[in-house]
């Protein structure tokens, strides 16, 4: 099997056969866009700014496509200071 591989290779690469080499470029192009279709980022995340969406259930399953760090300073603040009263 690795035999017959090379030798349609070295035909390829050879241009005797511009039929394959033809047929390898076209297998080429579509295995290079499905690989980017498949493993590319499935579209793009919608976040709702509006007024009217705040505090209404959402229409189906929200999944982020990445970590968010939101830092809520009166949170923060508030902890600090139970840690230093803590000590």
């Amino acid at each position: 099997m690795v035999g017959v591989l090379k030798g349609m290779w070295d035909r390829i690469l050879e241009g005797e056969d511009t039929a394959w080499r033809t047929v390898s470029v076209v297998a080429l192009v579509v295995l290079a866009v499905c690989a980017g279709v498949l493993l590319g980022p499935r579209g793009p995340q919608v976040i709702p700014y509006a007024e009217d969406d705040v505090g209404r259930f959402a229409a189906g399953t929200l999944k982020a496509h990445r970590s968010y760090r939101i830092e809520d300073h009166e949170a923060t603040e508030h902890k600090r200071r139970e840690a230093r009263e803590a000590v």
